[in-house]
């Protein structure tokens, strides 16, 4: 196997831990379920854990906004940029809770020094250094916190791609039809022309038939400019997804109805927000730098073990002649710069305070942000509702009757017209308000963490 394929394996490994989690997001309808009664990891039994697919897998012509999800999870460079940061953090934890490397030292004397047992010829001297004890493991402790602080955030970043690849796709979704649906008016009118040179044969005012060129014009200038748009919103949900290729417009659905329990929506926000355990995170590992700095001060000790190369004293008689010495030694260190080291104790505090501070703001952003989409998603559904159960009916059946009555010769154009503006304007307003529900449901899935509702 080459480098770059264990490579891609890997990255797909790390992928797949996040698929169980936030690929379902993209999954609709679902139902709100209460509160979780303990803090889990992020995990949804729906998803299969697979690796994303490759770029010569993926046709957009075909994929679901799953499959848009997956892809995004597993090419996203922002993520990837985080999953990389997470590895490196991880990969420290091995190497913090190891000692200094040991020293060796050899010195060869120039000019032998002649003692009673001969000529000290060299010197070779082992030392270990060693930090005092309980520094490793504060030192392993807090980078095993650093890297579960990175992880976290590589899993809200992943959250927060899965929001913006809904929002994207959702957002393209409505832009196709109301290119699609005003195209459709342009047609419908154009199609009106015979019955209006019908009219002013008949005695109807001339102004009628530029009525109709005007409003035919108008029509295709924001056909054209809605198919426009399509562009910049092809290209927002291209670089969501991480796919450069072409990707038609996906169809526009309706979310089905829901219900929304505000009490276990919070509760489930304060619970699993990827956010808010990032900052909890971020806490524990101020904590470890904090358990890390009361070290601050105390003496490191060094280990060290001495060798004397002797030659023969000149008396070969002499007892001892040419005998090695062997020496054991130990030393440590003076922490006498006391401000130093108070300093560094005094700025943990300050970290584990600023990371609790941190946790109370994310906790009111998430309550504001909550009631926010709960505000929106409620909002929007009733505009849904209001749209397609009672105002499109009605206005349709409105355009029916000024058309039947225009066509008897009896009604007006512009009365026409108002009334097919009516149908175009709520058809525009209800697919509107299904994008809108669908876009606070993904910010509201990325707000709890999971996959529901």
């Amino acid at each position: 196997m080459t480098r770059n394929a264990i490579t891609r394996a890997t990255r797909h490994t790390r992928i797949a831990v996040l698929l169980p989690a936030l690929a379902a997001c993209a999954s609709a309808p679902r139902s709100v379920p209460g509160p979780a009664p303990e803090q889990v990891p992020i995990r949804s039994t729906r998803a299969p854990a697979v690796a994303p697919p490759a770029a010569e897998e993926f046709d957009p012509a075909s994929a679901t906004l799953d499959d848009y999800v997956r892809y995004a999870l597993g090419h996203d460079p922002g993520l990837l940029a985080e999953l990389e940061r997470a590895d490196a953090a991880r990969e420290r934890v091995g190497s913090a809770a190891q000692p200094p490397d040991p020293k060796l030292m050899v010195t060869e004397f120039v000019e032998q020094i002649q003692t009673r047992t001969g000529p000290n010829r060299r010197r070779v001297e082992l030392t270990q250094p060693w930090p005092w004890f309980g520094t490793l493991d504060a030192r392993e402790a807090l980078a095993d916190r650093t890297a579960s602080w990175t992880e976290s955030s590589a899993r809200a970043r992943a959250a927060r791609t899965v929001e913006r690849v809904e929002r994207a796709y959702h957002e393209y979704a409505f832009g196709a039809v109301v290119a699609r649906l005003l195209e459709e008016k342009v047609v419908l009118l154009e199609n009106l022309a015979s019955v209006v040179q019908w009219r002013v044969e008949a005695g109807a005012p001339q102004e009628d038939w530029l009525r109709l060129e005007i409003e035919v014009a108008e029509l295709e200038a924001r056909a054209q400019a809605a198919r426009e748009q399509l562009v910049s919103q092809r290209i927002a949900l291209s670089a969501a997804v991480g796919w450069w290729g072409e990707i038609p417009p996906p169809e526009a659905v309706e979310p089905a109805a829901m219900e929304l329990d505000h009490a276990a929506l919070e509760a489930m926000a304060m619970d699993r927000s990827p956010a808010l355990r990032t900052a909890a995170a971020g806490l524990e590992r101020a904590r470890a730098q904090g358990h890390l700095a009361d070290f601050a001060g105390r003496p490191d000790l060094a280990f060290s073990l001495v060798w004397l190369d002797v030659g023969d004293a000149l008396d070969p008689a002499q007892p001892g002649s040419g005998d090695d010495p062997i020496g054991l030694g130990v030393s440590i260190g003076l922490p006498l710069w006391r401000g130093s080291y108070s300093a560094q104790r005094r700025a943990a505090e300050h970290e584990i305070r600023a990371a609790r501070y941190a946790i109370d703001d994310r906790r009111a952003e998430l309550s504001t942000e909550l009631a926010d989409i709960l505000y929106r998603l409620e909002s929007a559904g009733r505009d849904l509702e209001l749209a397609r159960d009672q105002l499109l009916p009605r206005a349709r059946e409105a355009y029916d009757l000024g058309l039947a009555s225009y066509q008897s010769g009896e009604g007006s154009l512009l009365d026409l017209f108002e009334s097919e503006r009516r149908v175009l304007g709520y058809e525009v307003d209800r697919w509107r308000a299904a994008r809108d529900v669908h876009i606070q449901r993904a910010r509201l899935q990325a707000l709890t963490g999971s996959d529901q509702p």
